[in-house]
């Protein structure tokens, strides 16, 4: 397995400080990094289970960008473990740029989901509009609903509950998959379409600046 990531420039090295110190804010858990063929995907998790009985959705945050070169690999580390080995790189800085991956490794139930890598079917589009009036109007109803110095547990079924309402008219996309989108700083400026696609149980929003992944738990 190999020890460091090499970046082909400081934009692709800022790029992925970006996204991630976007998903720490979400969840700051874990990012999956996978490298195959010098494409880096990171993936993190903007909602998910918290067990093998908990029957909510799975919505993945999903950011792909060019590596320079290492070895393939698939490991699931600390959020915070990569932003604190990503420095911002000088005006002056220039290629390779280096990543030191962490020794230590987390297990977390989303992570062991894979969403797939082919196959989806293009099944429409939502306009950025939607997006943005559906995850603002979420995260008052999670606000509005969370009751003063609530458990985990709680806050929890709660997100689930409001996340877990359909987008419009959409029984296929759930309103965390806008939270996500938004969150992470994929919704298009304007009133852009975002085109929506299906993979089996999976359904993808891909507008330009990543993917957002919703996956209902098996009942």
């Amino acid at each position: 397995m190999s020890s460091t990531i090499t970046f082909p420039d400081p934009a692709s090295l800022s790029d992925a400080r970006t996204y991630l110190a976007r998903a720490a804010r979400v969840d700051d858990t874990a990012v999956r990094l996978v490298l195959r063929g010098g494409v880096l995907a990171l993936y993190t998790a903007a909602l998910s289970p918290r067990g093998l009985m908990d029957r909510g959705f799975t919505v993945l945050g999903l950011r792909t960008m060019r590596a320079a070169s290492g070895s393939d690999l698939d490991i699931v580390v600390p959020v915070r473990s990569i932003l604190d080995r990503i420095a911002t790189p000088g005006p002056d800085a220039g290629p390779p740029l280096d990543l030191a991956l962490p020794d230590q490794r987390v297990t977390t139930v989303w992570a062991g989901i894979s969403p797939p890598r082919s196959g989806w079917l293009p099944i429409g589009d939502v306009s950025a509009a939607t997006l943005v009036e559906t995850a603002r109007r979420g995260v008052a109803d999670v606000a509005d609903a969370v009751p003063e110095a609530a458990g985990d547990h709680v806050v929890h079924s709660i997100r689930q509950a409001v996340w877990t309402r359909p987008i419009g008219d959409r029984d296929d996309l759930p309103s965390g998959a806008a939270f996500a989108a938004d969150a992470l700083g994929f919704i298009p400026d304007g009133d852009e379409n975002v085109p929506i696609f299906a993979s089996g149980s999976w359904v993808r929003l891909s507008p330009r600046r990543g993917h957002v992944l919703a996956r209902r738990s098996a009942v």
